[in-house]
């Protein structure tokens, strides 16, 4: 407290110290801060809280994030105001006045979803370019596992996701996943998908009609026949073929007669 105290006067002193060789320039310094400080208050006078207009409130209950924001967005433009919205926490718009464009002021507006809108976490995005579709499924059955959210997936279109909330299960609204192949390289899927073979002979005779299938794509594949019943093909990347497929058969002697 003493040390304050001392402090304090060492201040006062030099203050008046100061006031006493310069007083012409202190009372400049003086006038120029009351100066600044009332700018700044007619400055921010000038400026028009939205509070006005937008009061926040409750907007009441809605079956999708997409009809709340609606709902909040003519709000906004029937006021006339600029203001930045905010929209991160579920369930809330928190509504700032644009002081760039003379408005002040913060407003929250609260709502209610019937169904949990997906797109607070899985709001859509690029997902970036993979060797194969059923990557980039991969990577987009990852996001919305973490997600914890109930969707479908429509994958029926070229290089994107469509993700639907699960309205059964308490969730609503869609968002779109893209994505890119890369051309570099050939999926062995397009000719080679995998299929039944049916029954032969023996395992050397299942293998020469798988080979022949093959030859007649072009295709530059690994085969892999070590697991009894099935060849496992692989694209040779490295001659720029991807993709993997499995083609099962059956042996003569491995059928049951009963």
């Amino acid at each position: 407290m003493e040390k304050k105290g001392s402090m304090m006067i060492k201040i006062l002193c030099f203050i008046a110290g100061f006031s006493i060789t310069s007083p012409a320039l202190v009372t400049t310094n003086n006038i120029n801060l009351v100066n600044k400080k009332h700018n700044n208050i007619l400055n921010y006078q000038n400026l028009i809280d939205i509070n006005l207009r937008l009061p926040g409130g409750d907007l009441g209950r809605f079956e999708s994030f997409a009809e709340a924001n609606t709902r909040m967005q003519k709000l906004i433009t029937d006021s006339s105001y600029s203001v930045l919205i905010e929209s991160k926490y579920e369930g809330l718009f928190i509504l700032r006045g644009d002081e760039s464009k003379g408005y002040t002021g913060l407003s929250l507006y609260e709502y209610t979803l019937t169904n949990k809108s997906i797109l607070n976490k899985l709001p859509g995005a690029y997902l970036g370019v993979f060797d194969t579709k059923e990557l980039a499924r991969i990577q987009m059955d990852k996001i919305i596992q973490e997600s914890e959210y109930k969707v479908t997936v429509d994958d029926s279109q070229e290089d994107k996701f469509i993700v639907s909330g699960n309205i059964a299960e308490g969730y609503s609204d869609s968002s779109e996943y893209t994505y890119k192949i890369d051309e570099r390289y050939t999926n062995i899927t397009e000719k080679l998908p995998g299929a039944y073979l049916g029954f032969f002979r023996s395992k050397e005779l299942a293998r020469s009609r798988m080979d022949s299938m093959i030859s007649k794509t072009g295709y530059v594949v690994l085969v892999d026949d070590s697991l009894e019943g099935s060849f496992r093909l692989s694209g040779d990347r490295n001659a720029g073929f991807i993709g993997q497929s499995i083609y099962t058969y059956e042996l003569y002697e491995s059928k049951k007669v009963n």
